[in-house]
């Protein structure tokens, strides 16, 4: 459907700006959310660093778009946390604008065996009502998974972009940070990333998620074994986050 195309010989895609080097180690607190992640994540030091700075990028980069989204899309179940996270940052720079706080949606993405519920589930089945929406995933191995969403979103209308914590190619029909349509010309779909590398793959099955995904249907189902507490730590952690990125980042007189 759409060719491999926006990237160099090396499989670097062109990406929006990130951040300055350095910026993010003098403005924000990286030791109290490092510690906040390794405790309610299980994350190893690595990579609780990794995720900070990676997030801090992908929110760095989307800065100027971020009070336009009035709606977050998740890529259930394992980008429940950066979604939440997403969700936050958005919500806090839609706060100091004195603009309503974003609806949140989720839907399951990332399976072949599923396409064809996905597709209903988008087009019939979930209120997708919004000026523009951000479907927000972990990790983005080439793209292929999460085209059942992108596409129908498309067909549905919604006005939409696409923010991926880590990725390990570009998706295939993405160039210079803009999804193209068949004919190869641009359409108005941005596709932001925080890192080309496998950062996001972190989040993949941790309980603090709180659902696991059903491989044939779009829904998920509570993770039974999990418990509310670890949730709730999980959810806190990501929040704070979010708070002090943005706070540092972006809403900064100095950003």
């Amino acid at each position: 459907m759409f060719e491999r195309i926006g990237q160099d010989e090396g499989g670097k895609q062109e990406e929006h700006a990130g951040l300055p080097e350095g910026m993010i180690d003098y403005r924000v607190d990286i030791d109290s959310l490092k510690n906040a992640l390794m405790d309610s994540l299980a994350f190893s030091e690595r990579e609780a660093r990794e995720v900070i700075y990676t997030m801090a990028n992908l929110v760095y980069k989307m800065r100027e778009r971020l009070p336009m989204y009035d709606m977050v899309i998740g890529d259930d179940a394992s980008a429940r946390l950066v979604t939440r996270f997403m969700r936050t940052c958005i919500n806090d720079v839609r706060t100091a604008q004195a603009l309503p706080r974003v609806k949140t949606r989720f839907v399951c993405g990332g399976n072949v065996e599923n396409v064809d519920e996905v597709h209903t589930y988008i087009k019939n089945d979930i209120d997708l009502t919004c000026s523009r929406a951000l479907f927000v995933t972990e990790y983005i191995l080439t793209g292929g998974g999460i085209q059942a969403v992108v596409d129908t979103l498309q067909q549905r209308g919604v006005a939409f972009d696409v923010a991926a914590l880590s990725m390990k190619f570009a998706p295939y029909h993405v160039q210079n940070g803009v999804y193209l349509a068949e004919d190869g010309s641009d359409t108005d779909i941005h596709f932001y990333f925080g890192a080309q590398r496998d950062v996001g793959i972190v989040f993949y099955g941790n309980a603090a998620n709180g659902v696991v995904k059903n491989l044939y249907t779009p829904h998920v189902q509570r993770d039974k074994f999990t418990y509310n507490e670890k949730m709730e730590r999980g959810r806190k952690a990501m929040d704070m986050c979010a708070h002090e990125i943005v706070r540092k980042l972006v809403l900064s007189d100095d950003t």
